[in-house]
């Protein structure tokens, strides 16, 4: 084996820990809230933003650890065989981040813990085979995407809006709206990824029911409603002019890597590429916010 090998067999190893590991996800979660923040000028004194990138890595770890037990036929393909090869790692990522997670929403205003009661209970429901013929809420037709859509617009979008201006307005309803839209948009071509794994589970899902050119349709239309909300939010005076044209150009790069997304297999184009777009969209709102300079 040549020393490119073994550095590339290395570089594979990082990105797949950091990937799977649910690091990527979380940080893309933790900057979102950041990127709130800082369109309202204010960064609270609260563990909130540590708490989502806790209790993101212990959902998603969690999750993929049930998966792999419920899709045995699929254990040794793909992104399936990194997992199952990652497996003792990610039960002690969930249990780990698990217990900083009950850490962290201790500290938390009590206001801030009852808003987390429904999507913490969705969340919990959504991974853990808890209904008859060890269904997950998951399982169950056609809901999956939006109830992945609804949690991380309440997650990124709702609660820290909430937490910052302690009352609910228009500009909150719409921001929420324009997080919902935005992750609906992103997780259709994971929908259509994983259209044999849901048939092999007699999953229905909406690539599944309307076929894939009217799925990706909607996905390009969901990031349009996204864009105009960000223009809406702009007249409002919640985005600043700056911050509206870097979420419109990081919602483009969106569409591009869904584009991308077609007819494409590999995992980093989904649990890396698609979900970098978070993390992209987060950090360019967030530089062109100002916030940063106010911080340090």
């Amino acid at each position: 084996m040549s020393l490119t090998q073994i550095r590339f067999g290395l570089i594979k190893k990082i990105v797949d820990l950091y990937i799977y590991s649910s690091i990527h996800i979380a940080l893309g979660a933790t900057l979102s809230i950041i990127l709130c923040y800082s369109a309202l000028i204010h960064i609270p004194d609260s563990n909130y933003a540590i708490l989502v990138f806790t209790a993101t890595m212990c959902m998603y770890c969690s999750h993929r650890v049930v998966g792999i037990e419920k899709l045995k036929d699929f254990q040794n393909e793909g992104r399936f065989a990194i997992i199952k090869k990652f497996r003792i790692h990610l039960i002690f990522y969930a249990l780990l981040s698990g217990f900083a997670t009950i850490y962290f929403l201790y500290g938390l205003e009590r206001r801030i813990q009852f808003y987390l009661i429904i999507p913490a209970v969705i969340s919990i429901f959504y991974i853990t085979p808890l209904f008859s013929n060890k269904k997950r809420l998951r399982d169950f037709n056609h809901i999956k995407i939006y109830l992945i859509a609804i949690i991380w617009g309440l997650i990124i979008g709702l609660i820290p809006y909430l937490e910052v201006n302690q009352t609910l307005d228009v500009k909150g309803i719409l921001y929420f709206l324009e997080k919902t839209f935005y992750i609906f948009a992103i997780t259709i071509p994971f929908d259509i990824r994983d259209l044999t794994i849901d048939k092999h589970i007699n999953v229905s899902t909406l690539p599944s029911k309307i076929g894939l050119k009217k799925s990706y349709q909607i996905a390009y239309g969901a990031m349009i409603i996204t864009i105009f909300l960000v223009l809406v939010l702009f007249f409002l005076k919640l985005y600043s002019l700056k911050v509206s044209l870097a979420l419109i150009f990081g919602y483009f790069l969106t569409i591009l890597a869904i584009y991308i997304s077609k007819n494409k297999t590999h995992d980093y184009y989904y649990g890396g590429l698609l979900d970098g777009t978070i993390i992209i969209v987060a950090l360019l709102g967030i530089i062109e916010s100002g916030i940063l300079s106010v911080i340090f």
